[in-house]
């Protein structure tokens, strides 16, 4: 299959703009939502055109413009914004729009904004008021990409743990833009301060700045559930476009909203990432991991690993984050097994994405196996709990950061022990380190191990095996990974 020129992309994914140009003397004048047509007119009728998206094409001169404008600034600064989202129901459009509309209203309006969407019942009219809305800003270049099928053949568009999937096509189609750009990330649920595209470019624009170095301003507000879609707009947290404080005003925010601690800002989308960076972090992680509902724990751990200190900023925050979970349980299985928390800073039940009774059905065999026969004191939604703690561990640091795995092995399984029976900590472990590290191919296990190489031919020179592509180890990482088979071998018998 032929790779897209960047033509092909502006084609198929640009929004078109009021006053862009059109084959046959035309202009774009805006998108009609109800007839959910483009209004065209053309220099030589009084009268306007109705066309959809397929019936018309932006002039080849606009779009050469515009692309060689982007590749003049391969070398200058130049932000892209992903958005992955997902749309249930209405709800899930409003929050969308609240978001797209705080990108609008960005004070420093120079960043390519690409956004996905799946859900099947939702997609047509999400993108005809997308257009709608889009075709008539001027701030930012924006692409749309419904979201498609990638590896897995059971994907659906209504699949709900496919954010990291539509991400990686949306890095896909950036890079086809500009190779050279910084990545931000915005939640479909969360807004954007107006200050925000710009207080990030102000730290690219830095001298001081390490090159290619991710980089985080994690100030954000954290929101509790809120009533209705009404209530939290951007215009309810801030009086203007320099303003950070009106939501203390706010009775329903006041009580609903905090401002984050440093504890609370480990989240990929805290930071602005290389592009290469995140082509990195898709070369190495296998596509069960990505579709895993904790592959965002992944990426911030390895963006944290490569990050410097958080540059100073003059801004109290900058995003908006609805934290809020949804089912979260308040029983005695949390207060069992919240000591654990200490070793990650997560809850084991800070998963947003699941409720309690999403928990018991997804229980699996080995947990209903290990609470019928060697723990019995232990229910199969116990064991779950533990069991998806562990994994969240295993996920963040398995192959890439194995020191920091290995301690938290030894510490887990002694806590495990100590508070829900003698040899339950190992079992849960060994189970649910060999599923996990069962999703790495051999060339993805060893790209993992050289992650933080500054060396980019590590990850572009390969050696093709039959038909299994590897990368070719030095002898000195061949005897390492020895001593490193014999070592986990001891300790197995140890621990």
């Amino acid at each position: 299959m032929t790779t897209p020129t960047v033509q092909t992309m502006l084609l198929k994914y640009r929004v078109p703009k009021s006053g862009d140009a059109v084959v046959g003397g035309g202009r774009v004048v805006l998108y009609h939502q109800r007839r959910q047509r483009y209004e065209i007119q053309y220099s030589n009728s009084r009268q306007s055109c109705f066309l959809t998206r397929l019936e018309f094409e932006l002039e080849q001169s606009a779009l050469s413009s515009y692309s060689e404008q982007q590749q003049q600034q391969q070398h200058d600064t130049v932000l892209h914004l992903l958005v992955a989202s997902h749309l249930q129901k209405e709800r899930d459009l409003t929050l969308l729009l609240r978001g797209v509309q705080s990108l609008l209203q960005q004070t420093d309006p120079n960043f390519c904004v690409f956004l996905s969407i799946s859900g099947s019942s939702l997609l047509e009219p999400a993108t005809d008021v997308l257009q709608a809305l889009l075709s008539q800003q001027q701030a930012g270049e924006w692409f749309l990409v419904p979201a498609q099928q990638q590896e897995d053949s059971n994907y659906s568009p209504d699949d709900t743990n496919t954010s990291f999937q539509h991400l990686k096509q949306l890095h896909t189609i950036s890079r086809q833009v500009n190779s050279k750009a910084w990545i931000l990330f915005l939640k479909q649920t969360d807004l954007y301060h107006p200050k925000r595209v710009e207080a990030f470019q102000k730290v690219l624009q830095d001298p001081m700045t390490e090159d290619r170095m991710p980089f985080a301003l994690s100030k954000k507000l954290l929101v509790g559930e809120l009533k209705s879609t009404g209530e939290g707009q951007l215009r309810d947290f801030i009086h203007s476009n320099a303003d950070f404080s009106k939501w203390k005003t706010v009775p329903t925010l006041n009580r609903n909203v905090t401002l984050s601690q440093e504890s609370d800002a480990n989240e990929f989308f805290d930071y602005c990432v290389p592009s290469f960076t995140l082509t990195r972090f898709f070369k190495v992680t296998p596509f069960c991991i990505l579709t895993n509902a904790n592959c965002d724990l992944r990426l911030a751990a390895m963006l944290d690993d490569l990050a410097d200190l958080e540059p100073l900023s003059q801004y109290p925050w900058l995003l908006i984050h609805y934290s809020c979970t949804r089912g979260r349980a308040t029983t005695s299985i949390e207060s069992t097994f919240n000591r654990h928390d200490w070793l990650t800073g997560v809850k084991i039940l800070d998963d947003p994405t699941l409720s309690m009774q999403q928990i018991v059905e997804q229980l699996t065999d080995f947990d209903r196996h290990v609470s019928s026969t060697d723990y019995p004191a232990l229910s199969p939604t116990q064991v779950a709990l533990c069991r998806r703690h562990l994994e969240s561990i295993m996920l963040r640091y398995c192959y890439w950061n194995e020191p920091v795995l290995e301690d938290f092995e030894i510490r887990v399984i002694r806590q495990i022990d100590m508070y829900h029976g003698r040899g339950l900590g190992k079992l849960v472990w060994k189970h649910c380190l060999e599923k996990v590290r069962s999703c790495f191919s051999t060339e993805e296990q060893w790209l993992n191990q050289t992650w933080s190489s500054d060396d980019e031919e590590v990850f572009t020179t390969t050696t093709t095996v039959g038909t299994i592509s590897v990368q070719s180890p030095t002898n000195n990482n061949i005897i390492s990974q020895f001593f490193l088979f014999i070592f986990h071998w001891i300790r197995s018998w140890v621990v």
